[in-house]
């Protein structure tokens, strides 16, 4: 998905949602990376669809997006990130 970013500038909230996302990826069995660059979030998620679906569903409901899209729904064979609960880039 990607979405607009409430919290353009503010690096302390940045940071809290990052390991926000790799501490609760990582007790859903959810793996991925997020990438910021100043005002838009671009992540991918790898997990059971359930799980994932519901995952998108409570990101879209976060104060911290606005104007979330899917842009892509596919079921894999392999995960892509299978060693991160959540790989973090910044540009």
């Amino acid at each position: 998905y990607v979405s607009r970013s409430l919290i353009s500038g503010q690096i302390g909230l940045l940071e809290e949602l990052r390991q926000q996302c790799v501490s609760h990826n990582s007790k859903l069995g959810v793996t991925g990376g997020l990438y910021y660059d100043n005002d838009t979030f671009c992540q991918i998620l790898e997990g059971k669809q359930q799980t994932v679906l519901k995952l998108v569903n409570r990101i879209s409901e976060d104060p911290r997006h606005q104007d979330l899209r899917v842009l892509l729904d596919i079921e894999v064979t392999r995960r892509l990130f299978e060693e991160w609960s959540m790989k973090f880039v910044s540009g």
